[in-house]
């Protein structure tokens, strides 16, 4: 009996230890799968892409900034303010604290919360006209992924959307998440870090090849950031084209670093 307790015990520590690692690591009990590439595909996304860009269904809603704003910061001739009608200050500032180690995208994006679970939990992020409401307790985290960056858009809210995959080519297997280069804060919009990243992404669309956003080889990038749960983009109307569409609303926005590698 003794035995058969300390064996009980003993199993019991293990399981403990074994929970512990997969919190503290980012591992989730079901290991996605390896995924079968999908040469083909990105192939033929690619020459629908070089003639037109890819369609996004679900874009942004905007509203005008004030005049003073408009006229602030001003690049290529269009105004860089940031002109959603959604949290628009959640989407212009970052979550507090550090961003912590590297992980990978599909382990970040697998443990958060589906979009019912988030309507259901917090129904205010739902209201889609006047919405100020701040960074959620589930939101305020800063986090720090590799990821590979495939394709972009400029949005009309001014913000840039910035579809992320977690591996370097197309699969079965591929999870996409969106991230975001934030429009300028109105009232500060000389503010670092966001001038800076703005001209970063501007820069990595200059330098790889990609077809009206749609990059030929997706980009290997680190990304560091705050979450937010885009309420107005949850399923199924999710941001991004079709084929690279998340699954979920959440997303890396604002971005604080993006780094080409």
């Amino acid at each position: 009996m003794k035995q058969c307790r300390r064996a009980s015990v003993q199993v019991n520590t293990v399981s403990v230890v074994v929970a512990f690692l997969f919190i503290t690591l980012g591992v989730t009990a079901r290991a996605r799968e390896p995924g079968i590439p999908l040469p083909g595909r990105y192939a033929a996304l690619l020459a629908k892409s070089h003639f037109a860009p890819l369609p996004e269904a679900h874009g942004e809603r905007t509203k005008l900034p004030p005049q003073s704003a408009r006229l602030s910061v001003r690049a290529g001739g269009n105004s860089e303010i940031f002109a959603g009608s959604y949290r628009a200050a959640a989407k212009t500032s970052f979550a507090a604290g550090v961003s912590g180690r590297v992980r990978t995208l599909d382990s970040l994006f697998d443990a958060l919360p589906d979009d019912t679970q988030m309507a259901r939990q917090f129904p205010k992020l739902l209201r889609k006209s006047g919405n100020v409401t701040e960074r959620v307790l589930s939101e305020k985290r800063n986090v720090n992924v590799q990821a590979w960056i495939y394709w972009v858009r400029p949005e009309s809210d001014r913000d840039f959307h910035v579809i992320l995959g977690s591996t370097p080519q197309l699969t079965t297997t591929t999870v996409f998440m969106n991230s975001e280069v934030s429009g300028l804060p109105a009232a500060h919009p000389t503010k670092s870090p966001f001038p800076a990243r703005r001209s970063d992404i501007r820069t990595i669309l200059a330098s790889h090849r990609n077809e009206n956003g749609l990059f030929r080889e997706p980009v290997e990038v680190r990304v560091t950031g705050s979450l937010l749960w885009d309420g107005e983009h949850r399923a199924p109307n999710n941001v991004g084209p079709r084929e690279l569409r998340p699954s979920k609303a959440w997303e890396i926005h604002p971005i604080r670093q993006i780094v080409a590698r």
